[in-house]
Protein backbone atom coordinates (compact mmCIF):
# COMPACT_ATOMS: atom_id res chain seq x y z
CA UNK A 1 0.00 0.00 0.00
CA UNK A 2 1.34 3.50 -1.05
CA UNK A 3 2.80 5.28 1.71
CA UNK A 4 1.52 8.83 0.44
CA UNK A 5 0.84 12.19 2.71
CA UNK A 6 -2.20 13.75 2.72
CA UNK A 7 -3.44 17.56 4.33
CA UNK A 8 -6.08 17.05 6.73
CA UNK A 9 -7.30 20.46 9.03
CA UNK A 10 -3.34 21.68 8.70
CA UNK A 11 -1.38 18.84 9.43
CA UNK A 12 0.18 16.03 7.54
CA UNK A 13 -1.09 12.60 7.53
CA UNK A 14 0.23 8.92 6.12
CA UNK A 15 -2.45 6.84 7.25
CA UNK A 16 -5.34 6.33 5.07
CA UNK A 17 -8.36 7.02 6.77
CA UNK A 18 -9.77 4.26 8.65
CA UNK A 19 -6.66 2.40 8.46
CA UNK A 20 -7.52 -0.68 10.37
CA UNK A 21 -10.46 -1.44 8.07
CA UNK A 22 -8.60 -1.77 4.99
CA UNK A 23 -6.01 -4.06 6.73
CA UNK A 24 -8.73 -6.25 8.55
CA UNK A 25 -11.27 -6.09 5.41
CA UNK A 26 -14.28 -7.89 6.30
CA UNK A 27 -13.17 -8.47 10.15
CA UNK A 28 -14.67 -6.66 13.14
CA UNK A 29 -12.80 -3.75 14.63
CA UNK A 30 -13.11 -1.94 17.90
CA UNK A 31 -14.10 1.18 17.76
CA UNK A 32 -11.57 4.13 19.03
CA UNK A 33 -10.77 4.07 23.07
CA UNK A 34 -10.04 1.56 25.72
CA UNK A 35 -12.09 -1.29 26.10
CA UNK A 36 -14.07 -0.97 29.28
CA UNK A 37 -15.47 -4.80 29.72
CA UNK A 38 -15.01 -6.77 32.38
CA UNK A 39 -13.38 -10.18 32.01
CA UNK A 40 -14.24 -13.17 34.46
CA UNK A 41 -11.78 -15.98 34.58
CA UNK A 42 -11.76 -18.54 32.60
CA UNK A 43 -8.34 -21.09 34.01
CA UNK A 44 -6.91 -21.44 37.29
CA UNK A 45 -3.90 -19.44 36.19
CA UNK A 46 -5.96 -16.07 35.70
CA UNK A 47 -6.81 -16.51 39.70
CA UNK A 48 -3.30 -17.49 40.79
CA UNK A 49 -1.82 -14.74 38.88
CA UNK A 50 -4.83 -12.00 40.24
CA UNK A 51 -3.96 -13.54 43.92
CA UNK A 52 -0.43 -12.72 43.68
CA UNK A 53 -0.95 -9.29 42.29
CA UNK A 54 -3.69 -8.74 45.20
CA UNK A 55 -1.45 -10.38 47.77
CA UNK A 56 1.30 -7.77 46.54
CA UNK A 57 -0.67 -4.93 46.56
CA UNK A 58 -2.04 -5.60 50.28
CA UNK A 59 1.58 -6.08 51.29
CA UNK A 60 2.85 -3.02 50.41
CA UNK A 61 2.95 0.32 52.43
CA UNK A 62 0.26 2.36 51.76
CA UNK A 63 1.11 5.99 50.37
CA UNK A 64 1.90 8.51 52.49
CA UNK A 65 -0.92 10.93 52.09
CA UNK A 66 -2.58 7.82 53.43
CA UNK A 67 -1.11 8.93 56.63
CA UNK A 68 -1.24 12.04 55.96
CA UNK A 69 -5.41 12.18 55.32
CA UNK A 70 -5.42 10.49 58.92
CA UNK A 71 -3.88 13.04 60.69
CA UNK A 72 -5.34 16.05 59.03
CA UNK A 73 -9.42 13.85 60.02
CA UNK A 74 -8.14 13.26 63.76
CA UNK A 75 -6.87 16.93 63.70
CA UNK A 76 -10.28 18.25 62.08
CA UNK A 77 -11.96 16.09 64.81
CA UNK A 78 -10.67 17.86 67.64
CA UNK A 79 -11.90 21.34 65.93
CA UNK A 80 -15.01 23.38 67.16
CA UNK A 81 -17.65 23.81 64.88
CA UNK A 82 -17.13 27.38 63.70
CA UNK A 83 -19.37 29.72 64.95
CA UNK A 84 -19.39 32.23 61.79
CA UNK A 85 -20.78 29.78 58.96
CA UNK A 86 -22.02 30.73 55.87
CA UNK A 87 -25.74 30.71 55.89
CA UNK A 88 -25.33 28.19 52.38
CA UNK A 89 -22.96 26.18 54.81
CA UNK A 90 -25.10 25.98 57.91
CA UNK A 91 -28.08 25.02 55.79
CA UNK A 92 -26.10 22.46 54.30
CA UNK A 93 -25.11 20.76 57.38
CA UNK A 94 -29.04 21.12 58.76
CA UNK A 95 -30.04 19.69 55.96
CA UNK A 96 -27.11 16.57 56.29
CA UNK A 97 -28.77 16.50 59.54
CA UNK A 98 -31.96 15.92 58.37
CA UNK A 99 -31.57 13.12 55.91
CA UNK A 100 -29.38 11.36 58.97
CA UNK A 101 -32.56 11.33 60.76
CA UNK A 102 -34.33 9.07 58.20
CA UNK A 103 -31.22 6.77 58.60
CA UNK A 104 -32.35 5.39 62.12
CA UNK A 105 -30.68 2.32 61.97
CA UNK A 106 -27.05 4.34 61.28
CA UNK A 107 -27.61 6.84 63.26
CA UNK A 108 -28.22 4.61 66.18
CA UNK A 109 -25.22 2.73 65.57
CA UNK A 110 -23.10 6.02 65.60
CA UNK A 111 -25.14 6.96 68.46
CA UNK A 112 -24.08 3.83 70.69
CA UNK A 113 -20.25 4.71 69.13
CA UNK A 114 -20.33 7.99 70.61
CA UNK A 115 -21.62 7.40 73.83
CA UNK A 116 -19.03 5.32 74.67
CA UNK A 117 -16.15 7.37 73.36
CA UNK A 118 -17.87 10.81 74.31
CA UNK A 119 -14.61 12.85 72.90
CA UNK A 120 -12.25 13.14 70.61
CA UNK A 121 -9.73 11.47 72.22
CA UNK A 122 -11.67 8.54 72.94
CA UNK A 123 -13.13 7.75 69.50
CA UNK A 124 -9.81 8.06 67.43
CA UNK A 125 -8.39 5.41 70.02
CA UNK A 126 -11.22 3.52 69.51
CA UNK A 127 -11.25 3.50 65.82
CA UNK A 128 -7.69 2.57 65.56
CA UNK A 129 -8.32 -0.35 67.45
CA UNK A 130 -9.86 -1.05 63.93
CA UNK A 131 -6.99 0.29 61.91
CA UNK A 132 -7.14 -1.34 58.44
CA UNK A 133 -3.62 -1.78 58.33
CA UNK A 134 -3.99 -4.77 60.64
CA UNK A 135 -6.95 -6.18 58.49
CA UNK A 136 -4.50 -5.77 55.31
CA UNK A 137 -1.92 -7.91 56.70
CA UNK A 138 -4.76 -10.50 57.51
CA UNK A 139 -6.19 -10.49 54.51
CA UNK A 140 -2.89 -10.98 52.33
CA UNK A 141 -2.27 -14.10 54.69
CA UNK A 142 -6.13 -15.55 54.10
CA UNK A 143 -4.78 -14.80 50.05
CA UNK A 144 -1.62 -16.67 50.71
CA UNK A 145 -3.22 -19.54 52.19
CA UNK A 146 -6.21 -19.41 49.47
CA UNK A 147 -3.51 -19.56 47.13
CA UNK A 148 -1.56 -22.33 48.17
CA UNK A 149 -4.45 -24.56 48.16
CA UNK A 150 -4.56 -24.24 44.29
CA UNK A 151 -1.21 -25.32 44.00
CA UNK A 152 -2.49 -28.43 43.25
CA UNK A 153 -4.33 -27.51 40.52
CA UNK A 154 -3.80 -27.75 36.41
CA UNK A 155 -3.57 -23.68 35.89
CA UNK A 156 -4.17 -24.19 32.64
CA UNK A 157 -7.65 -25.98 33.12
CA UNK A 158 -10.35 -24.35 32.60
CA UNK A 159 -12.35 -22.81 35.71
CA UNK A 160 -16.45 -23.47 35.63
CA UNK A 161 -18.57 -20.99 36.56
CA UNK A 162 -19.77 -23.08 39.85
CA UNK A 163 -15.67 -23.48 40.78
CA UNK A 164 -14.98 -19.91 40.89
CA UNK A 165 -18.15 -19.17 42.88
CA UNK A 166 -17.24 -21.57 45.42
CA UNK A 167 -13.62 -20.11 45.43
CA UNK A 168 -15.06 -16.33 45.66
CA UNK A 169 -16.65 -17.21 48.96
CA UNK A 170 -13.88 -18.77 50.37
CA UNK A 171 -11.90 -15.35 49.43
CA UNK A 172 -14.95 -13.35 51.18
CA UNK A 173 -14.30 -15.08 54.23
CA UNK A 174 -12.28 -12.66 56.26
CA UNK A 175 -14.41 -9.72 54.73
CA UNK A 176 -15.27 -6.96 57.39
CA UNK A 177 -16.23 -3.79 58.73
CA UNK A 178 -14.82 -0.74 60.82
CA UNK A 179 -15.80 1.90 61.69
CA UNK A 180 -13.40 5.08 60.04
CA UNK A 181 -13.21 8.77 59.79
CA UNK A 182 -14.06 9.70 56.49
CA UNK A 183 -14.00 13.57 54.97
CA UNK A 184 -17.70 14.82 54.65
CA UNK A 185 -18.90 17.56 51.91
CA UNK A 186 -18.59 21.47 51.95
CA UNK A 187 -19.00 23.64 49.97
CA UNK A 188 -17.26 26.53 52.18
CA UNK A 189 -14.08 26.34 53.54
CA UNK A 190 -12.43 23.02 54.40
CA UNK A 191 -13.63 19.96 55.29
CA UNK A 192 -15.84 18.43 57.74
CA UNK A 193 -15.03 14.81 59.45
CA UNK A 194 -17.56 12.47 59.81
CA UNK A 195 -17.71 8.72 60.73
CA UNK A 196 -19.01 5.70 58.64
CA UNK A 197 -18.74 2.03 58.58
CA UNK A 198 -16.37 1.15 55.82
CA UNK A 199 -16.34 -2.49 54.33
CA UNK A 200 -13.22 -3.81 53.81
CA UNK A 201 -13.23 -6.55 51.45
CA UNK A 202 -10.56 -8.74 49.46
CA UNK A 203 -12.63 -8.72 45.96
CA UNK A 204 -12.51 -4.63 45.70
CA UNK A 205 -8.41 -4.76 45.03
CA UNK A 206 -9.04 -8.48 43.49
CA UNK A 207 -11.86 -7.52 41.65
CA UNK A 208 -9.40 -4.32 39.82
CA UNK A 209 -7.31 -6.57 39.16
CA UNK A 210 -8.66 -9.89 37.74
CA UNK A 211 -10.12 -8.63 34.61
CA UNK A 212 -6.76 -7.27 33.84
CA UNK A 213 -4.96 -10.40 34.66
CA UNK A 214 -7.66 -13.04 32.36
CA UNK A 215 -6.87 -10.05 29.23
CA UNK A 216 -2.92 -10.63 30.10
CA UNK A 217 -3.23 -14.88 30.21
CA UNK A 218 -6.01 -14.57 27.07
CA UNK A 219 -3.46 -12.87 25.29
CA UNK A 220 -0.57 -15.46 25.94
CA UNK A 221 -2.64 -17.93 25.05
CA UNK A 222 -3.53 -16.64 21.84
CA UNK A 223 0.17 -16.74 20.62
CA UNK A 224 -0.09 -20.63 21.82
CA UNK A 225 -1.39 -22.81 19.17
CA UNK A 226 -2.11 -25.58 22.12
CA UNK A 227 -3.41 -23.25 24.76
CA UNK A 228 -5.82 -20.83 22.41
CA UNK A 229 -8.79 -23.14 22.68
CA UNK A 230 -8.87 -22.20 26.67
CA UNK A 231 -10.01 -18.91 25.23
CA UNK A 232 -13.44 -18.71 25.52
CA UNK A 233 -15.38 -17.26 22.13
CA UNK A 234 -17.21 -14.73 23.51
CA UNK A 235 -14.05 -13.40 24.67
CA UNK A 236 -11.62 -14.15 22.10
CA UNK A 237 -13.53 -12.20 19.42
CA UNK A 238 -14.32 -9.25 21.87
CA UNK A 239 -10.33 -9.41 22.43
CA UNK A 240 -9.53 -9.70 18.90
CA UNK A 241 -11.39 -6.88 17.31
CA UNK A 242 -9.49 -4.75 20.17
CA UNK A 243 -6.47 -5.95 18.94
CA UNK A 244 -7.22 -4.74 15.61
CA UNK A 245 -7.52 -1.17 16.62
CA UNK A 246 -5.18 1.21 15.63
CA UNK A 247 -4.88 4.04 18.47
CA UNK A 248 -5.75 7.60 16.45
CA UNK A 249 -5.12 5.80 13.36
CA UNK A 250 -1.44 5.00 13.83
CA UNK A 251 0.15 1.80 12.74
CA UNK A 252 3.39 0.07 13.31
CA UNK A 253 5.67 1.05 10.04
CA UNK A 254 9.00 -0.02 8.84
CA UNK A 255 10.52 3.45 6.55
CA UNK A 256 8.44 6.20 4.71
CA UNK A 257 6.50 8.94 5.93
CA UNK A 258 6.04 8.87 10.05
CA UNK A 259 2.63 9.04 12.03
CA UNK A 260 3.95 12.16 14.34
CA UNK A 261 1.69 13.34 17.24
CA UNK A 262 3.70 16.38 18.03
CA UNK A 263 5.33 16.43 14.49
CA UNK A 264 4.47 16.20 11.15
CA UNK A 265 5.74 14.15 8.17
CA UNK A 266 7.25 16.31 5.45
CA UNK A 267 7.35 15.40 1.81
CA UNK A 268 10.40 15.63 -0.32
CA UNK A 269 14.07 15.11 0.43
CA UNK A 270 13.99 14.91 4.63
CA UNK A 271 17.33 15.34 7.18
CA UNK A 272 16.04 12.30 9.02
CA UNK A 273 14.51 9.15 7.52
CA UNK A 274 12.36 6.74 9.70
CA UNK A 275 13.73 3.43 10.59
CA UNK A 276 11.01 2.27 12.35
CA UNK A 277 7.63 3.38 13.79
CA UNK A 278 6.02 1.48 16.95
CA UNK A 279 3.06 2.88 17.75
CA UNK A 280 0.88 1.85 21.02
CA UNK A 281 -0.42 -2.25 20.93
CA UNK A 282 -2.49 -3.84 23.75
CA UNK A 283 -1.64 -7.63 22.54
CA UNK A 284 2.04 -6.56 22.35
CA UNK A 285 1.84 -4.78 26.10
CA UNK A 286 3.13 -1.23 23.88
CA UNK A 287 2.11 1.60 25.56
CA UNK A 288 4.42 4.60 24.71
CA UNK A 289 3.29 7.83 27.37
CA UNK A 290 -0.99 8.15 26.93
CA UNK A 291 -0.71 6.08 23.65
CA UNK A 292 1.81 7.49 21.95
CA UNK A 293 4.19 6.42 19.64
CA UNK A 294 7.56 5.67 19.41
CA UNK A 295 10.11 6.80 15.98
CA UNK A 296 13.53 5.50 15.14
CA UNK A 297 14.96 8.06 12.58
CA UNK A 298 18.58 8.25 10.54
CA UNK A 299 20.35 10.41 8.71
CA UNK A 300 20.70 9.32 5.30
CA UNK A 301 24.41 9.14 4.65
CA UNK A 302 24.57 7.14 8.50
CA UNK A 303 21.79 5.01 6.64
CA UNK A 304 24.21 4.11 3.99
CA UNK A 305 27.23 3.63 6.21
CA UNK A 306 24.78 1.64 7.77
CA UNK A 307 26.41 3.25 11.46
CA UNK A 308 22.96 2.10 13.32
CA UNK A 309 24.19 3.42 16.38
CA UNK A 310 24.08 6.86 15.24
CA UNK A 311 20.00 6.27 15.16
CA UNK A 312 17.93 8.61 16.80
CA UNK A 313 14.88 7.22 19.14
CA UNK A 314 11.57 10.07 19.79
CA UNK A 315 9.21 9.29 21.50
CA UNK A 316 5.77 11.51 21.07
CA UNK A 317 2.25 11.07 23.25
CA UNK A 318 -0.22 13.47 24.61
Amino acid sequence: MPNELRIEEGRSLAAPADFASILYEGQPVAPEGRNSQKFEPFTWRCVVEALDSTIAHLRAPLPPQAERYAQQMRQKLNEPEPSDLAPVERDRRANMRAYAATRAAGIQEVAALLAANPTPDALIERLEQEAADEWRAQAANHLQSCRSSLDQEDLDSPITAEDWEATRQQLTAHDTEIWALAWGHSEGSGLPVTIERRKLSVIEPLGSILSATSVAVATRYYFDPGKRGLIPADMLATLEAGWRRLYENRPHRMGGYHDGLQSDAQPGPAEMLLLMQFATDDPMQWLWGDCGAVYCFIRPGDLEDRTWDRAEFHLECH
